[in-house]
């Protein structure tokens, strides 16, 4: 099959599509990566001017340069494969946070979301602690044959007090000024 050249109209109406896709598709790859930087703490940003290729990062905007750039400075190690040291720093990370008193309700929800998931997602469980959870299940009533744990009534445990960690977490690390406004004490 021999393929004949287009004529010279429709080969330029082609090149013009393509242009207009390729335009849209620059300025949605440049959209995305204003998003993902805008989502980053003052203190991530500033840690970025000192970043190995932060300035062609920033040149070319290139969307999966930031995140490798941003996994190294959350997690702050250079080969964040290593999963002792990753199991450590991420519950470490979350527990350290405070909210600032520059951010908003909705960013200190975010990013303290966010810092549970990291570290849960390198297989920390920052709200399973054995004392709260046998504690949970030697309460009367609590399990259906006394002295015979199930694994259901377990995980149930687990999930509760990882929920109530996760609440006083949420309480201990927030700018009440900010978060509590109208002087309530949901902690007491």
């Amino acid at each position: 099959m021999i393929l004949m050249p287009l004529p010279t109209t429709i080969q330029t109406e082609l090149d013009k599509m393509i242009g207009k896709r390729r335009a849209n598709l620059d300025g949605e790859i440049k959209t995305d990566y204003a998003t993902i930087y805008d989502q980053c703490s003052q203190d991530v940003k500033d840690k970025f001017e000192v970043s190995e290729g932060w300035t062609e990062t920033q040149a070319i905007q290139s969307i999966q340069e930031l995140v490798r750039i941003i996994e190294q400075i959350c997690v702050g190690f250079d080969d964040y494969k290593e999963e002792v040291h990753n199991l450590v720093k991420a519950p470490q990370t979350l527990f350290i946070y405070s909210q600032k008193e520059s951010e908003t309700v909705e960013e200190f929800l975010l990013n303290l979301t966010s810092l549970w998931d990291m570290a849960e997602a390198f297989g920390a469980s920052p709200g399973i602690h054995k004392g709260l959870v046998n504690s949970l299940l030697t309460t009367p009533g609590r399990v259906v044959i006394p002295n015979t744990i199930m694994d259901a009534e377990s995980e149930l445990a687990e999930a509760e007090t990882s929920e109530a960690v996760n609440a006083a977490v949420m309480i201990s690390v927030a700018d009440h000024k900010i978060f509590f406004p109208t002087e309530e004490q949901p902690w007491k």
